[in-house]
């Protein structure tokens, strides 16, 4: 359910549930899952293990995918060899759960999500970099170095 709803994009998750979407049909969830059972199960879902108490390091939301990330990061170097023009440039990818990372910026397309930074040749992605939000956050892992000398973190 989380794969369709990812992929037929509406602006709320009742929407789902609603006699007619945009395009005057049904979407087929209602079926299989009352609205607020689902929001119930996504609500407690997780994709990745917790944490154990014994780690006190702090951590957050990309923490728990970072093993994911690299596996993604290591097959377009892997599947794809750039050319000589490169661009960089931010996306925001939907998410509609409650975490502190996610940024709302009204006056894009998808207006909720999270800012991702994002290296692309020919509109294939070679590398992305996750956005922390706050005045002197930005991109994560970013190599300070660059900064040092006069670089803007964007």
């Amino acid at each position: 359910m989380l794969i369709y709803i990812g992929l037929t994009i509406e602006p709320a998750i009742k929407d789902y549930w609603k006699d007619l979407n945009t395009h005057g049909t049904e979407h087929i969830v209602k079926q299989y899952i009352g609205v607020v059972r689902f929001q119930q199960l996504n609500h407690h879902f997780r994709a990745s293990p917790p944490w154990p108490n014994s780690d006190k390091t702090p951590k957050t939301t990309f923490n728990q995918i970072d093993k994911l990330a690299e596996h993604i990061w290591l097959t377009y170097r892997k599947l794809y060899t750039p050319g000589t023009h490169l661009a960089v440039n931010e996306t925001i990818q939907r998410f509609m759960g409650y975490i502190p990372e996610i940024v709302n910026i009204l006056s894009k397309l998808t207006p909720k999500g999270f800012k991702i930074w994002v290296l692309a040749n020919k509109g294939y992605i070679l590398d992305f970099m996750w956005h922390a939000k706050g005045n002197k956050k930005g991109p994560v892992d970013l190599d300070e170095s660059f900064i040092n000398k006069g670089f803007l973190k964007t």
